[in-house]
């Protein structure tokens, strides 16, 4: 598969999830429409963290020569870190709670951290087969967990805004 047609499906499947995700809001009371608002923002982290980790992980397994594992053990400690502070989080704001009204919220949160490890091995193959032009491959919709339609009702908002 063409590297810009895996990228497009990538992104299409991302859109879809981030769809199914944000549809879920419906299901909750307006108190934990409130702590699913702040779930989606714990998760928004955790998906730049996946893509990060996702990469950073493709790149050592091609990276001549190999880093100095203890170098590599350093960054995986200081990489763990985050996730049990999104685990923590979590807990604070009753995520098994979230889970019990909508337990489809569960198989779209896993779909989509797999959807973000996904990104960082594009993102380093797409660097790998093109060297010169990696810096120009990615837009921001890669690293972050929005829509594209997310970002153009923005930018709405923001033209309102300037008039």
């Amino acid at each position: 598969m063409s590297s810009q047609r895996k990228l497009n499906g990538y992104l299409e499947r991302k859109d879809s999830l981030i769809s199914e995700y944000q549809a879920l809001k419906s299901e909750f009371t307006p108190e934990q429409q409130n702590r699913f608002y702040i779930l989606i923002k714990l998760d928004e982290q955790l998906y730049e963290y996946h893509v990060c980790v996702s990469y950073l992980e493709s790149q050592q397994m091609t990276h001549k020569p190999k880093l100095d594992p203890k170098d590599l053990k350093s960054w995986q400690t200081k990489m763990k870190i985050i996730p049990e502070k999104i685990r923590q989080l979590e807990n604070e704001i009753f995520v098994d709670d979230l889970l019990t009204t909508a337990p489809r919220l569960s198989i779209i949160r896993k779909e989509i951290m797999d959807n973000a490890k996904e990104a960082g091995k594009i993102i380093h193959s797409y660097e790998v087969m093109n060297p010169k032009q990696a810096w120009h491959f990615l837009d921001d919709r890669i690293y972050e967990l929005k829509t594209n339609s997310d970002r153009e009702s923005k930018q709405e908002n923001v033209n309102e805004t300037a008039k």
